[in-house]
C-alpha cells in the first residue's frame, strides 16, 4: 500500500517540501506526577511509549518539593491534555496526579533580557521585571442574534 501511494504521488508530482511543514507549538502546560514515587519508572516508560504516537507533546523532567519527581508536559490545548492523560491512565493502567494547567508567559526584564516562563515557580522577582506578556486570542465569533446576550456574558466572565 505504501509503495502504491509513493508511486501515485510521484506520478502526480505532488510532494510537499519539508520546509513548508509547520512545527506544532504547545500552548498549555501541566505537571504529571506518579501517585506514588515508586511508580516513577513505570510512568516514565508509559510516557515514552505514548509520546511515540503523539509528536505534538513536549516532555521535560520536573520536580516538586511536595509532589516529588515528575514531568512538565506541553499540550496543544485543554482537550489534548485531557485525552492524553485519559489514554495514559486507561491504556497503561497508571495512576497520575495532574497539576492545574497553565500557559507560558514572557517576562521582559529591566536589562531587556526576555525570559520564557513555563512554570509559575519560575516567575522572577517583580522588581527585576519591566513588563509581563501573556498569550491573547484575537478571534471572531459568528452566531445568531438571539445568543448575543449570553455570549457577551460568557466573554465578560472569562476575561473576554
Amino acid at each position: 500500500f505504501i509503495l502504491d501511494m509513493i508511486r501515485f504521488l510521484l506520478r502526480r508530482n505532488s510532494f510537499i517540501s519539508i520546509h513548508t511543514i509547520r512545527q506544532l507549538h504547545t500552548k498549555v502546560f501541566a505537571g504529571i506526577y506518579p501517585m506514588d514515587q515508586s511508580e516513577y519508572p513505570t510512568l516514565r516508560s508509559s510516557l515514552e511509549r505514548l509520546t511515540l504516537n503523539d509528536s505534538s507533546v513536549s516532555v521535560r523532567p520536573d520536580s516538586s518539593s511536595a509532589l516529588g519527581q515528575g514531568w512538565r508536559i506541553g499540550f496543544l490545548g485543554l482537550l489534548h491534555m485531557e485525552v492524553f492523560t485519559q489514554r495514559l491512565e486507561e491504556e497503561f493502567s497508571t495512576s497520575v496526579l495532574v497539576t492545574t494547567p497553565n500557559v507560558s508567559y514572557k517576562a521582559i526584564l529591566k536589562d531587556e533580557q526576555e525570559l520564557l516562563i513555563l512554570n509559575p515557580s519560575e516567575f522572577p522577582d517583580r522588581h527585576r521585571v519591566k513588563e509581563f506578556l501573556e498569550p491573547v486570542v484575537n478571534g471572531t465569533l459568528i452566531f445568531p442574534d438571539q445568543y448575543l446576550g449570553k455570549i457577551l456574558q460568557l466573554c465578560e466572565n472569562r476575561r473576554g
